[in-house]
C-alpha cells in the first residue's frame, strides 16, 4: 500500500475557523451564485468539490502583505467570471472592491486605498484562475456568469485596543505591489503550509485541489522532496503513471528514498 502522508498533517485552526459565509451580504445588489457539486443546477457550471473546499481553497491560497495584515484590514472583492467548455475561468471582471482599515491606523485619509484596490483586484483574479481544471461544465451552462465575493480579513483589524499605528513609509520592500507570486510579498500568513493543506485534501481523495496545492508548494520550494512524493501520488491515483513518474524521478535525484521505491515498483 502506497504511504501518501510522509509527515503529519498540522492543523491550522486559524484558517479552518475563518468562513466565507459573508459571501452574498456586503452588497445586496450582489449576490454569489457559485456552487458545489452537492449543489449541482444545470444552469451553472459548478465546483468539482463541495463548497467549502473551493471557499478554503481560495483562503488558504491569498497572499496579504505583511504591513496590512500590521495595520488590519478587511477587504472585500466582488467580481465575475465565466468558466468555458473545458473548466478553465475566463473574462475574470471586478465589480467592486470594499477596503477597509483600522481606525487605528493613521494614514493619511487612507493614501493607501487606491493602491490596495489595485493589489487585491489582481490578487482575487490570480486566485479564481488558480481553479483552472476545478470546475465541472455541461453543454451550455459555460456560457452563464458566475459571482463571488472573496474577502481578505485579518485579526488586527478587529483590534480595537493597541496603540496607535503609524505606517513607516521609509522602510522599503514590505509592499510589493507590482506581482503577486509566491515569494514577491513579505506576509505574515504563512504560505508553506501549502504541502500540508495538500496532504489534507489528498487523503480526503480530493485529488485535483490536492495536486494544486502540491503545486503552489513547489513554486515556494521547489526541491520539496515531499511535495513531489505526494504530487506523484495524485497523478498515479489518477492513472496519470508518467506524470507520477516524472515526479518520484526528480524527488530520487534529490536523495528521497521513499521516491526511489515507487519508482521500482510502479515505474518500470
Amino acid at each position: 500500500m502506497i504511504v501518501i502522508n510522509k509527515i503529519g498533517v498540522t492543523v491550522v485552526l486559524f484558517f479552518i475557523c475563518i468562513s466565507f459565509s459573508v459571501f452574498g451580504q456586503k452588497n445586496k445588489s450582489f449576490t454569489t451564485t457559485v456552487k458545489g457539486i452537492n449543489d449541482k443546477v444545470d444552469s451553472l457550471p459548478c465546483f468539482i468539490y463541495e463548497k467549502v473546499d473551493l471557499d478554503t481553497f481560495l483562503l488558504n491560497n491569498q497572499i496579504i502583505p505583511l504591513q496590512e495584515e500590521v495595520w488590519g484590514i478587511n477587504v472585500y472583492v466582488y467580481l465575475t467570471f465565466y468558466v468555458d467548455s473545458v473548466g478553465k475561468p475566463n473574462q475574470i471582471k471586478i465589480f467592486k472592491v470594499d477596503v477597509k482599515i483600522n481606525e487605528l491606523t493613521q494614514l493619511n485619509n487612507y493614501d493607501h486605498a487606491d493602491t490596495m484596490k489595485v493589489y487585491y483586484s489582481k490578487e482575487s483574479a490570480r486566485l479564481i484562475a488558480l481553479t483552472e481544471g476545478m470546475w465541472l461544465v455541461g453543454p451550455s451552462n459555460y456560457k452563464n456568469k458566475l459571482n463571488i465575493i472573496i474577502p481578505f480579513r485579518t485579526e488586527a483589524y478587529y483590534d480595537k485596543n493597541r496603540k496607535a499605528l503609524q505606517p513607516n513609509h521609509n522602510v522599503s520592500g514590505n509592499i510589493r505591489y507590482e506581482t503577486v507570486y509566491q515569494g514577491d510579498v513579505k506576509t505574515s500568513k504563512n504560505i508553506y503550509k501549502y504541502y500540508d493543506f495538500g496532504v489534507e485534501k489528498l487523503n480526503q481523495n480530493k485529488l485535483v485541489i490536492a495536486q494544486r496545492y502540491f503545486e503552489q508548494a513547489l513554486k515556494v520550494k521547489k526541491d520539496d522532496i515531499d511535495a513531489l512524493y505526494n504530487l506523484g501520488i495524485c497523478f498515479f491515483k489518477e492513472n496519470k503513471k508518467n506524470k507520477a513518474c516524472d515526479n518520484w524521478i526528480l524527488g530520487w535525484q534529490l536523495g528521497d528514498k521513499g521516491a526511489q521505491e515507487l519508482l521500482e515498483k510502479y515505474c518500470k
